[in-house]
């Protein structure tokens, strides 16, 4: 039996999977331990079709005596709690305490007298007479201006969901109010519900239901489950594992364009300390013209302006008037050195540094593409390999594997797209026959993209648009209208020595123009 008080995913029900113990059991947990285990539980209520379950247990105390303990589960959004109460039904303690301080709230402290929370005037489905739901819903009309959110304010225990539905089918498929009324009533008392789960097109969670939901048309589809408790448990499961894939994902994306901008403005400062270095000439310029001249230099002149034989000019110099001549003329010709050093390292730096930036660019598309967290946590292993983040948690150490997407042609080729950038050089460097097409985006990030083919059969021109319209939809012209996409046999295909993953050169290609497709379900 699964207890979850989160405030989006608070749920009671039977689990089949495994959870991990904390390494250090809070002291709440360690007084559950001490007083449930090795305890019967004999007996399951639920308060008037609320979020509310009691658990009744027989434990033996310290001393061997037989006494009944009860674990309160009440499950009400922010306020979700789980209440241990001893035979006279006083806390002993409780997930989220109470005190005193909170005047208009019930307090939940060990030792005081447990009390329900107050439960809303509502009428209870499997109590009430349809004539009397009926009679509370028109009366909730008049302060409600939909049929849904009037439901939901007349009955106890019915998702908002369960309203939405009942409204889509009396106002779209002019079904009557009451007759649905009836049919919730029946099912609510002959325990005749089925589990479902509504997901969208894109596989995401959306609701569950005991009703086949059909008030989201094509938007999404109703799903039925093998019990309520895999229904509830599969859904906060998945929806939890999106949330927080989502809010992990957003922070490594935050860090990697946090890295790109730190780049971005080191390339633009070092360029101009680039531009400024090559204006080097001139320090030589003035040198040979101060060594030429040395015979009208004094120690403690400040300027002097010489004729410069290189151009029939007149230039003026500035001399260190505590340096003799000799020493103001290696002080330039030092000056010139420093700037041909340091051309020469700039220039390095600044390429590195826009190879470094093109490489987050190819992360950050990436990152817009993953669908699970095993892609995401494989991008995150990547970068701490490149050491652009710290090592994760052991917990969310993902191992590099290769499962490419895959699209099969009618011609008997195979269509591989890699996920990341690890991927794209196992797939184009290791997987890849030397004979087989790669295709990738024209001067943009994107995924390498190959044609596997079965035999020696050249490419038809239809695989051939097929996969570069692939290539270009897993790409950062994904959203374009029209895009460019360069493609080569295998074997001019090749990785620079150090060159970061996924980062390649290709020469004798080709570029195809096409429109960037997802082809599933054409393929």
């Amino acid at each position: 039996m699964f207890l979850s008080s989160k405030s989006d995913g608070g749920r009671i029900c039977f689990i089949d999977r495994k959870t991990d113990n904390p390494e250090k059991p809070p002291m709440l947990c360690m007084l559950f331990r001490k007083k449930l285990i090795g305890a019967k539980l004999i007996k399951i209520t639920q308060a008037c079709l609320d979020r509310l379950v009691k658990l009744e247990f027989d434990a033996f105390n310290n001393i061997g005596e037989l006494k009944k303990l009860y674990l309160v589960v009440e499950l009400m959004g922010k306020q979700n709690n789980v209440i241990l109460l001893d035979e006279n039904e006083k806390i002993i303690d409780a997930l989220r305490r109470v005190g005193f301080e909170s005047a208009n709230s019930r307090i939940i402290m060990p030792g005081v007298k447990y009390q329900q929370p107050a439960f809303q005037n509502k009428k209870i489905l499997t109590s009430s007479s349809v004539s009397e739901i009926l009679q509370t819903i028109e009366e909730n009309l008049k302060i409600k201006e939909n049929l849904s959110d009037a439901i939901l304010l007349s009955l106890q225990g019915i998702s908002p969901v369960i309203c939405r539905e009942i409204e889509f089918f009396v106002k779209e498929n002019n079904h009557n109010l009451a007759t649905e009324i009836e049919n919730l009533k029946n099912i609510a008392q002959n325990k005749t519900a089925k589990p479902y789960m509504v997901i969208t097109k894109d596989q995401k969670p959306l609701d569950i239901a005991f009703l086949d939901i059909k008030q989201y048309g094509n938007f999404a589809r109703c799903q039925e489950q093998d019990s309520f408790s895999k229904a509830a448990d599969d859904f906060y499961v998945l929806k939890t594992t999106a949330n927080d894939m989502s809010t992990y994902s957003r922070e490594i994306i935050h860090k990697v364009n946090s890295i790109k901008s730190r780049l971005l403005k080191k390339i633009s400062r070092q360029t101009q300390e680039l531009e400024n270095s090559q204006k080097r000439d001139k320090y030589k310029v003035m040198a040979d013209v101060l060594s030429a001249n040395i015979y009208l230099l004094k120690k403690g002149m400040e300027c002097i302006t010489l004729d410069n034989f290189y151009d029939n000019t007149k230039i003026n110099i500035t001399l260190d008037p505590k340096s003799n001549p000799s020493q103001n003329i290696q002080l330039l010709y030092k000056k010139y050195k420093k700037a041909v050093t340091a051309e020469k390292i700039l220039k390095n730096e600044v390429d590195k540094a826009y190879k470094e930036v093109e490489y987050l660019e190819s992360v950050l598309d990436s990152l817009s593409r993953i669908k699970c967290r095993d892609d995401l946590l494989e991008i995150v292993e990547e970068l701490y390999e490149q050491k652009y983040i710290n090592r994760v948690k052991s917990k969310q150490k993902k191992k590099a594997g290769f499962n490419p997407k895959m699209y099969k042609l009618d011609s008997g080729s195979v269509i591989l797209v890699g996920r990341n950038n690890k991927e794209n050089d196992i797939l184009t460097l290791k997987y890849a026959k030397k004979d087989d097409v790669w295709l990738h985006i024209k001067d943009m990030p994107g995924s390498h993209t190959i044609i596997s083919r079965s035999d020696n059969s050249p490419v038809s021109d239809d695989d051939l648009y097929k996969a570069a319209c692939v290539a270009a939809y897993y790409s950062k012209a994904k959203n374009s209208g029209k895009a460019a996409v360069d493609y080569t046999c295998i074997r001019n295909v090749k990785k620079p020595k150090g060159a970061k993953p996924g980062m390649v050169i290709y020469v004798n290609y080709n570029t195809l123009y096409v429109k960037p497709e997802d082809l599933s379900q054409q393929i």
